[in-house]
């Protein structure tokens, strides 16, 4: 299957704490953070074949137990997401989903068929239309088609459908400072996040 790709680190130990991983990005994300470190990823288009990437990325097995995706926002392609991760599990690897949260139905479908083993989603702002349009560079218009108001939803949506799993959830915040991530943000991402999650 044809998907965007954004590239592969054969052998990762810091993206999934405890465990030695293999990472594949995937180009694309509705977000447009303006301190995104993976900013070459947003926009490029890098058409690839998921068989040949998931060859490469198993090459690693003797070294690696985990597949990582993340991007870009892996969940926006959805058919190869599940495909490739259908085949790491086929391999006995863990996967882990690195995500924003924007595509919950993505999220629960990946859990419905028991192709993901970790969520790490970043909260990147108080869940307020206002802080994440500031923080994520949509708009807080809501006639628009990917707007604050319904990202703030959605992410939502995940955090609860990841805690009502089996899988495990990591949440993450991103401290740009300045910018982002003050202490009092963060203390309000908390007291939010105590309300959602009730499976720590």
């Amino acid at each position: 299957m044809e998907f965007n790709f954004g590239g592969l680190v054969p052998l990762s130990t810091v993206d999934w704490r405890g465990r030695s991983s293999a990472v594949i990005f995937f180009n694309g994300c509705p977000f447009r953070c303006p301190y995104c470190h993976n900013f070459r990823n947003i926009t490029a288009s890098n058409p690839a074949d998921s068989d040949e990437i998931m060859k490469k990325a198993c090459a690693s097995l003797g070294f690696v137990s985990a597949l990582i995706f993340l991007g870009g926002e892996p969940t926006m392609q959805e058919k190869a997401l599940t495909e490739m991760a259908a085949k790491a599990k086929e391999k006995k690897m863990a996967v882990g989903i690195h995500t924003n949260g924007y595509f919950p139905e993505t999220i629960g479908k990946l859990i419905e068929k028991g192709l993901a083993d970790k969520f790490f989603i970043d909260v990147k702002a108080p869940l307020r239309a206002s802080a994440y349009s500031k923080t994520t560079g949509i708009p807080e218009d809501p006639e628009k088609p990917v707007n604050a108001e319904k990202a703030v939803s959605r992410i939502r949506r995940s955090l609860e459908t990841v805690d009502e799993s089996a899988a495990e959830l990591e949440v993450r915040t991103t401290v740009f400072r300045g910018f982002s991530g003050s202490e009092e943000e963060i203390r309000e991402i908390a007291e939010t996040l105590k309300a959602i999650v009730k499976h720590p």
